[in-house]
């Protein structure tokens, strides 16, 4: 097997709090004496968040060393070919699928390693997928970013890179048995009826047996595309197993794949905002999704946010300055010269992204 493929490694440094400033980007975890996680690694800092550690008596912190913004510039330059040539990669793979061909495993595998080598922080691979995706090609872009999804949430697992590359695998071919699904009923605006429901449930055992047709590819990444909807409390599908019967990596891809579908245009409805999503995995996540896993994606993946413009219900544009890793979907938000905790304003909430139609 082929040594996996890692992001550009970025040197980092301690630094004095004082001697901080905006842009710099924080290199590991800050948590607080009681050891609760206060700002997670990759966080960009601000005014506001420095002057929150300060007050949470943070006094020296590991910041990233300042790359340089044409560099940083060239990089999503680069990293969006990547991305681009990489999806074009994906579809001819489950092209090929889903007409029975074979596919050398090595195929799936090296289809990620442009975007590793040009990328130096999760971030740009973020900034990658909300820029190319593509409504008309929702199968497989999302097939696509459940696999960068998957990825960023294994690493900040922690997780070895042998099994880093599996995660992307399992994601790159959860969803194979939807090529098999009638099309009115994959695409179909509304409500599924019940026996259309029915139907489509069986994408799970199609693409498990579809998967077939690739030689040497793990019997843990076929679980993924047979058990990616099954759920801790045993109210998933197919088989209705629990939580403690559910392989790691499944738990991953169920919770990058939710997360994509959810902040993704569809044929029957809008994208929703990236809070309302955090939200909405906060009220259901604990039946529905490990715990551990959960938490650890969505402090993550909240901090790509930060600097984010958002219009408020009062049509104001607000900034996004800082996320609670405890409550990610009640952000500080700077409008004019104010901050505005949301946890504790009630009288402002986020209605969309700018720039979003």
């Amino acid at each position: 097997m082929k040594k996996p493929v890692s992001m550009i490694v970025r040197t980092k440094k301690l630094m004095d709090i004082n001697d901080c400033q905006e842009g710099q980007v924080v290199a590991e975890d800050i948590v607080t004496s009681q050891g609760m996680l206060l700002l997670p690694k990759s966080t960009v800092l601000n005014t506001y968040i420095l002057n929150r550690l300060q007050n949470h008596q943070v006094y020296q912190l590991y910041v990233y060393t300042t790359d340089d913004k044409k560099e940083y510039e060239i990089t999503i330059k680069e990293l969006m070919v990547a991305y681009d040539e990489s999806l074009n990669s994906t579809k001819t793979i489950l092209h090929h699928l889903v007409d029975g061909k074979k596919i050398d495993y090595q195929e799936i595998e090296q289809t990620f390693d442009k975007i590793f080598a040009k990328s130096k922080s999760p971030f740009e691979i973020l900034k990658c997928i909300d820029e190319l995706k593509k409504v008309d090609e929702y199968t497989y872009t999302h097939s696509f970013n459940v696999a960068i999804y998957g990825m960023l949430i294994a690493k900040w697992l922690q997780l070895p890179p042998e099994q880093v590359q599996h995660v992307i695998t399992a994601g790159m071919l959860h969803d194979l048995g939807k090529a098999r699904i009638p099309k009115n009923i994959l695409n179909k605006k509304g409500k599924l009826l019940p026996e259309e429901f029915d139907c489509m449930k069986k994408h799970t055992i199609m693409g498990y047996d579809m998967s077939k047709n690739i030689p040497g590819l793990r019997h843990d990444v076929r679980q993924v595309i047979l058990m990616h909807h099954e759920r801790e409390d045993g109210n998933g599908y197919p088989f209705g197993i629990r939580g403690n019967k559910i392989h790691l990596y499944t738990k991953i891809i169920s919770i990058a794949d939710v997360y994509d579908a959810m902040t993704s245009d569809r044929v029957y409805k809008r994208k929703t905002t990236p809070f309302n999503t955090f939200r909405e995995f906060q009220r259901i996540g604990i039946g529905h999704f490990d715990t551990k896993i959960m938490i650890t994606f969505l402090s993550n993946i909240a901090n790509y946010y930060i600097g984010s413009k958002v219009v408020m219900n009062t049509g104001q544009i607000g900034e996004v300055v800082y996320l609670p890793p405890q409550n990610t979907s009640m952000p500080v938000v700077r409008i004019d010269d104010s901050y505005i905790d949301l946890e504790i304003d009630k009288s402002y909430r986020i209605v969309k992204m700018h720039n979003n139609p």
